[in-house]
């Protein structure tokens, strides 16, 4: 009905649907065989030192270049270095079954799908609405590629954000062309976006979650056109229509998680906002910044327990957001925060000097802000403030 009211003949439309389809299919499937997720925790270590270089390798060319500028690490912080680089490479796990053949299924689900809808397409051409259903399948597929692709990188010790890896060349720029209104730009690894939950996202999703499920399986229901446990399925006519609700909860959900988020760059700050163009802050316009120990719901915590250390910023427009201390999409931020907690000014990314100091304090910038950074609260606090300072370079 909704392609009849558009001027489009409907059995070219039912056609051309389905071939583009098995188009689309085909091109998602030729990456699976050209770029297959399936790798051990071996081959895939190497896989990532092939691409991005040996990471011990960059810690040494690091520190050598302090040291030729004058900043000389001691071995204690030289160790931590080394250590945190020998643990980036064990967390490379390679692949597991749930990453190399879940998203396959969802590829032969998105088939199934079709061949339902294509045959029940004429019952939703005039009783119901077409383009929703015509449009799952497409969005099974896509989220199977996707699936597959950060599965790809996640498993070879990559960024799931850096799109140039796991895809042909063809692909990742015209993908990412399609995409790019709805993703942050990524510089680098380290400057990856951080998403941030917006002010009545839990509502919305409590609300969006139940009666988009709902709708969404009363219209799988019916498009299987099979009873389950004694029940009938509706007309698919009418849940084709009713499965139009989830598509406007679906939408502006997406648009807004997306859209929402911090990126900490070597230079600024951005923060994203709904319908507008990043914010940009500067670093100078951090107006507070505090490290501290987080417990969770533990109200009688053990002295050997805080490993959960959290960092909240407070900017000059007074927002203010909350970050995994260890998060390494932070790096810049605790790199300038170490810089102001010592300097007692911010860092001026024009300076060459002011650059070089930030390299050291990019290496050790969270012992740094360990040690000046936070407030106890209690004695258990300081105790455990002053324990992880003092095994850093084992930690860290």
């Amino acid at each position: 009905m909704d392609l009849a009211a558009l001027g489009l003949p409907l059995e070219q439309v039912r056609n051309i649907w389905l071939v583009a389809f098995f188009i689309y299919l085909a091109c998602c499937l030729l990456v699976e065989v050209a770029y297959p997720t399936l790798i051990g925790a071996e081959r895939a270590r190497k896989v990532y030192i092939s691409v991005m270089g040996s990471p011990i390798e960059d810690v040494k060319e690091a520190i050598t270049e302090l040291a030729d500028a004058g900043t000389h690490l001691t071995p204690e912080q030289e160790e931590a270095a080394f250590r945190r680089t020998e643990a980036q490479l064990e967390s490379i796990k390679g692949s597991n079954i749930i990453m190399d053949f879940g998203h396959i299924l969802v590829y032969g689900w998105a088939c199934v799908i079709v061949y339902s809808t294509f045959v029940l397409y004429w019952d939703m051409a005039y009783d119901g609405i077409l383009i929703p259903g015509l449009l799952l399948p497409f969005l099974m597929v896509y989220w199977a590629a996707r699936w597959g692709r950060r599965g790809w990188r996640v498993a070879r010790g990559f960024s799931p954000n850096e799109r140039h890896l796991g895809m042909p060349t063809i692909y990742t720029r015209t993908l990412g062309r399609l995409s790019a209104p709805f993703r942050g730009t990524v510089a680098m690894p380290s400057s990856e976006p951080i998403h941030v939950d917006w002010k009545g996202q839990g509502i919305f999703l409590f609300v969006a979650l139940p009666v988009g499920g709902f709708f969404l399986l009363c219209y799988l229901h019916s498009l299987a056109n099979t009873e389950l446990l004694e029940y009938v399925p509706t007309y698919i006519g009418k849940t084709s229509i009713a499965f139009l609700v989830v598509y406007v909860l679906a939408i502006p959900y997406l648009w807004c998680t997306v859209r929402s988020y911090y990126q900490f760059t070597p230079t600024v700050v951005k923060r994203g906002r709904f319908f507008h163009s990043p914010k940009v802050y500067r670093y100078s316009d951090i107006e507070r910044f505090k490290v501290y120990p987080w417990y969770g719901e533990d109200t009688n915590p053990r002295e050997d327990m805080p490993s959960g250390w959290q960092c909240v910023v407070t900017f000059s427009d007074d927002s203010y957001e909350t970050f995994g201390f260890y998060d390494s999409s932070i790096d810049h931020l605790i790199a300038h925060a170490a810089f102001k907690l010592e300097q007692e000014r911010w860092a001026d990314v024009d300076s060459p000097a002011d650059r070089e100091l930030l390299d050291k304090y990019f290496v050790e910038g969270r012992a740094t802000c360990l040690t000046l950074g936070y407030k106890p609260t209690n004695e258990l606090t300081e105790k455990a403030v002053a324990r992880i300072v003092a095994s850093y370079s084992k930690t860290d």
